[in-house]
């Protein structure tokens, strides 16, 4: 057979294809979830027991291993027919070590080239070469546009979401604060209305608004961004805005030209 390379996304809209062709018989279901779990650990052995829990969340394993093999047979299956189709071997389910494995030589899996895009900014970083480590935030924060399976509720996927929603929020901040410093505040705004929606309590960022309205004169928008962070501290939080956003809408009036309003 020739070889072709599986592509498999899971960031936002998940899709499995080859050449950006769909593979056939993906269906939302077990299959699915069994595959996706293993290519997530792109190669690592997945243990029976977390297969058993990402395919049967919340039930007691003793009893599961038969119902598993028939969902890693339905999994092989879907393959099989694919492989058949296009006339290329894609991938291969393997047992080992009381587990299994997906092994897919040259399979893109955009997990994994998200986590080796952070991996190397932060080389990057810590050689000083900040204009190399903005570029692979940039790609990062480019590649994952969306919530990591939003509709699986595993343990295994729930705990992965969180982490990866954390590298989101590292890396939109650093991105939202170099734009601002380079003057280029379109950018900037673009990665701040992300951060908002992932965390919307995160007071810096509703600052870094502030901040870059009222360095343009735009007064009346550096105001509705410190009205829209008070709303949703007061409403869903009970607190109010801290001292630190007081004093960047105390220096957004001054910016603008209006003294003494909050005296």
């Amino acid at each position: 057979m020739h070889e072709k390379h599986l592509e498999i996304r899971m960031l936002g809209t998940a899709k499995i294809s080859v050449d950006g062709t769909p593979l056939k018989g993906w269906r939302a279901g077990k299959a699915l979830k069994l595959f996706q779990c293993l290519a997530f650990n792109h190669g690592e052995v997945v243990p029976r027991s977390q297969l058993i829990e990402a395919l049967r969340p919340g039930e007691e394993q003793s009893g599961c291993n038969g119902s598993l093999k028939v969902v890693v047979h339905s999994a092989r299956s879907i393959l099989k027919r694919n492989e058949k189709e296009l006339g290329s071997s894609l991938a291969a389910i393997e047992y080992a070590d009381f587990g299994y494995q997906l092994l897919a030589e040259g399979a893109w899996v955009d997990t994994v080239e998200f986590a080796a895009l952070i991996k190397q900014a932060a080389i990057a970083e810590g050689e000083n070469n900040l204009s190399l480590a903005k570029e692979m935030y940039a790609n990062a924060a480019e590649l994952c546009q969306g919530t990591f399976l939003p509709d699986d509720d595993s343990e295994w996927a729930c705990r992965e979401r969180i982490w990866i929603d954390s590298l989101r929020v590292k890396i939109l901040n650093r991105l939202a604060a170099a734009e601002a410093r380079g003057g280029c505040d379109f950018r900037a705004m673009e990665y701040c209305k992300q951060l908002i929606k992932l965390d919307p309590y995160n007071e810096n960022v509703y600052r870094l608004m502030m901040r870059i309205h009222s360095s343009r004169g735009e007064l009346g928008m550096a105001l509705k961004w410190y009205s829209e962070c008070e709303e949703v501290l007061k409403n869903e939080l009970g607190v109010d805005p801290s001292e630190a956003t007081i004093k960047t809408l105390e220096e957004s009036l001054a910016m603008c030209g209006v003294y003494g309003a909050l005296q």
